[in-house]
């Protein structure tokens, strides 16, 4: 039976579109410029973490980064697209931010008819990062409030030889209050070389301390 080639055009697009695609991009921050660019030959090297898990490592964030995708993309195709725009940008961790999704009228017309759907595209943003050559052991939640609240100190870790604790409130980074610049601790303390000595100003219970901490290698 031969198939009218309008009718094939018309299957084609069906199923073209039926499929799940996702599209990276990103904005380099100005803290790229602290650390060298990585080089990661396959995508799926990239680390990815979501919620409140962080590398174990210090790492300085290099971009913002966004996947969005068709009306049939699915996580992973998102993942995916998020792990190629990290390795364009020379980066080998991404953290996952936020997902959602962006909802969009599309509408047709043709032989005297109109049609209208509601379709919803889904996105994931992320945070690309470049890991260090040093090991501090803090882990911080800085989108959380208060902002640079110890979540957690490894056992044995710098933090922890200095008496950094869980629930400290780090309140300056080498006398740069960590309030008034965001990428403070990625300048003072992830970007830089193991043996460093890096001032830490804290909160605990009301009393102010200053602690010394050594930088240690991964």
């Amino acid at each position: 039976m031969k198939i009218a080639a309008p009718f094939l055009l018309i299957l084609s697009f069906i199923v073209v579109s039926a499929c799940g695609f996702a599209r990276g991009q990103h904005q380099l921050l100005t803290t790229a410029d602290l650390i060298q660019a990585k080089t990661l030959r396959n995508a799926s090297d990239v680390q990815v973490f979501h919620g409140e898990a962080r590398p174990k490592y210090g790492c300085v964030k290099t971009a913002t980064v966004v996947a969005n995708g068709n009306g049939y993309a699915t996580q992973d195709d998102l993942v995916d697209a998020l792990k190629k725009e990290t390795v364009r940008v020379g980066a080998d961790v991404v953290i996952v931010t936020s997902s959602g999704y962006t909802s969009m009228q599309v509408g047709t017309y043709g032989g005297g008819i109109a049609l209208a759907q509601q379709i919803e595209y889904p996105y994931l943003n992320g945070v690309a990062c470049r890991t260090g050559s040093i090991w501090h052991g803090v882990r911080l939640a800085a989108d959380k409030i208060p902002q640079w609240v110890v979540r957690y100190v490894f056992e044995g870790s710098p933090a922890h030889k200095a008496g950094v604790r869980e629930g400290d409130e780090i309140v300056t980074v080498n006398g740069i209050f960590l309030g008034d610049d965001p990428t403070a601790w990625d300048r003072h303390v992830n970007a830089q070389s193991a043996q460093t000595s890096v001032s830490l100003q804290f909160v605990r219970q009301g009393i102010k301390q200053t602690v010394q901490m050594v930088l240690e290698s991964p």
